[in-house]
């Protein structure tokens, strides 16, 4: 929904950057300079100026009221926080500045969720749990002449923040004790971590990246996969595979996987020991697991997880067919 929503502002968007650019004689008076944000609470870019709460555009105001609205019944939009850079800033920081910022969020301990990108601007959802509950929704714009980094508090009915994460929801199938495998489980599961960084002119300058696969049987058989594609900082293209077949085993929400020996493949362009293919010796894994709904503004979807230990850290999506 948040995607959604985000393409249908853009209208929105365009006449909001337009009366902030249209209006930059009256900066001084319409903004504040300041060296923080004061809702997500992170250190900002150097020139911020921060819109007074009367001054931020109509535009604007609906843009953020649309993207509170996506999260759905019970939500409530609560404060909300413009900022912008003009004068000296051009187009061509723009992307480097959405990656500042990116970074700036997630250094500062915000769960971070893209939305939708485009060349004219990018939305995004964001939650943190400590010190208390908060979610913001906002968007960053990066104009010719501004760019605009604008958020708005999300809240639940009576006042709470409004939590951006997983349900507690049971699956329709309860687990039970399966040595030949458990309906739940049947298919493929992923898990992707790691990121990157591209330049202003779209080029990819690195990433890291790591995908886990898990394919459950009915007959209680199991393959796991792992695979590595890094893009160093010096251009160096590292990859990693390994995979190994095995037995798997439920008992209430406990896992147990035994994987027998296992094929580990590598090759990198810049360093020889990079290049291997080995065998590994079998190895197994025992775990809670919980199956349950992806809540998220960035999903609405609502994909089935696995998740280990009782950790939202560590889940993984089931792959739909």
């Amino acid at each position: 929904m948040l995607k959604k929503i985000s393409y249908v502002c853009l209208l929105f968007l365009s006449a909001g950057v337009l009366s902030i650019s249209t209006r930059a004689q009256t900066l001084d008076a319409e903004t504040v300079l300041v060296t923080g944000a004061r809702l997500s609470t992170i250190t900002l870019p150097s020139g911020a100026r921060r819109v007074n709460d009367e001054k931020i555009p109509g535009e604007i105001k609906d843009t953020l009221s649309k993207l509170v609205a996506s999260g759905g019944e019970g939500i409530s939009e609560g404060e909300r926080e413009v900022v912008i850079w003009a004068g000296n800033y051009k187009k061509a920081r723009g992307a480097q500045m959405i990656q500042n910022l990116e970074t700036a969020l997630k250094n500062a301990g915000w769960q971070y969720e893209p939305g939708a990108r485009t060349d004219e601007f990018t939305t995004f959802a964001v939650f943190r749990p400590e010190p208390k509950p908060r979610a913001l929704v906002g968007f960053f714009v990066p104009s010719e002449d501004a760019f605009i980094f604008a958020v708005s508090e999300m809240l639940k009915a009576g006042g709470s923040a409004a939590q951006n994460s997983v349900s507690q929801e049971k699956p329709e199938v309860q687990l039970k004790n399966n040595n030949s495998g458990d309906s739940s489980l049947n298919g493929r599961w992923f898990r992707t971590v790691g990121g990157g960084s591209r330049d202003w002119t779209g080029k990819t300058q690195y990433k890291s990246g790591e995908n886990y696969y898990f394919e459950f049987f009915a007959d209680g058989s199991v393959q796991y996969t792992r695979e590595k594609d890094v893009l160093s900082i010096m251009q160096c293209r590292i990859k990693e595979a390994q995979k190994a077949r095995g037995r798997y085993s439920v008992s209430g929400n406990t896992l147990k996987i035994d994987l027998g020996a296992m094929s580990s493949t590598g090759s990198d362009l810049c360093d020889a020991k990079g290049n291997f293919n080995k065998t590994l010796e079998p190895s197994n894994l025992t775990v809670n697991f919980e199956i349950k709904k992806l809540e998220s503004l960035a999903r609405p979807d609502k994909p089935t997880i696995m998740c280990f230990n009782g950790s939202d850290e560590v889940c993984y999506e089931k792959v739909n067919k």
